[in-house]
């Protein structure tokens, strides 16, 4: 293979110059290779803004730059020329094998190789290694790389993956929060409903039935006022709205009367000497209520069920 002369003075020779021989497949020959060149070269990659180790084949550190010192905290003295100096950066054995193992059966030629290290202050650093190329100014012996600290990139990274957890985490005590507001909505317009449901039987079977009897006893100015009132609560119970159908429409005004009187508390015995017929009239018609009301064969209070205005049942209880 030819030699090329070098024309530049070898004090002023960059590292681009260096490294630039394996890229153009030209060597400089032997007797042009000296002593300054090398200097000039170890120079340059002490000062580079760039972590730069130089590792032999058999693992040992034989150059830490400058920047690496400032990342890292070790100094040169603490890790060139010392036993197993990676391990120092990496405590975790097995992992510290494996990375010298990997650049090792590389041939210590790669790209992008990130690594996971632990600087002297206890400190994770995380950085993407690359070989740097051979270069005839330095010892054939040494394989150089380029570490690019990727610490910063890493920590916002996962400081984002956190930030994404926290935002799903409150997305579901969100979704949860709204399920339950669903659920207590549900239970408030189902209570509203109820008690819509309550009032309005109540008044059509209880208090309306009233009026008739007050007109009836009434005079004639008496009855217009019993009347007026009368309109106006049957326009009250018609704005409550409901669509279920009221579970008193089926009784006779008798049956009505009676259920009055069992929701107020009355025995049988009372109730028939109040309407004028025997307790065992009145347990018939209680008979009757039930039936029609739909609790014959149910285990549920005639009383409890009229207090409820009928919710007992249909809600299964």
């Amino acid at each position: 293979m030819g030699t090329v002369t070098i024309k530049k003075n070898a004090s002023r020779m960059t590292v681009d110059d260096i490294l630039s021989v394996q890229s153009t497949n030209t060597l400089y020959s032997p007797e042009n290779i000296t002593e300054t060149m090398a200097k000039n070269a170890y120079k340059f990659l002490s000062e580079l803004p760039a972590c730069i180790i130089g590792i032999t084949s058999d693992l040992n550190v034989v150059f830490w730059n400058a920047h690496c010192e400032q990342i890292m905290g070790y100094s040169s003295d603490e890790m060139c020329d010392q036993s197993k100096p990676l391990h120092r950066l990496c405590p975790d054995w097995e992992k510290s094998e494996a990375i010298l193992h990997s650049w090792r059966q590389r041939h210590f030629v790669f790209t992008d190789f990130e690594t996971e290290f632990k600087s002297k202050g206890g400190d994770i650093k995380y950085f993407r290694w690359s070989s740097l190329p051979k270069a005839d100014t330095l010892p054939k012996d040494r394989h150089f790389m380029i570490g690019v600290d990727m610490t910063a990139q890493r920590k916002a990274e996962q400081n984002l993956q956190m930030a994404a957890r926290h935002l799903v985490i409150e997305r579901e005590a969100l979704q949860e929060k709204n399920q339950t507001l669903q659920e207590l909505l549900g239970q408030i317009n189902e209570e509203k409903e109820r008690l819509a449901v309550f009032l309005r039987s109540n008044i059509e079977a209880f208090v309306l039935p009233m009026f008739e009897r007050l007109k009836a006893r009434a005079d004639q100015n008496e009855s217009e006022y019993i009347g007026l009132i009368e309109s106006s609560l049957k326009a009250v119970i018609g704005e409550i709205g409901l669509s279920h159908k009221e579970f008193f429409n089926s009784l006779t005004p008798r049956e009505i009367e009676i259920c009055q009187m069992v929701k107020g508390g009355f025995s049988s015995k009372e109730i028939g000497g109040f309407i004028n017929c025997s307790e065992a009239t009145v347990r018939q018609h209680r008979r009757n209520i039930r039936k029609k009301l739909g609790i014959k064969r149910k285990r549920v209070n005639l009383a409890t069920y009229l207090q409820a205005g009928g919710i007992v049942e249909r809600n299964g209880r």
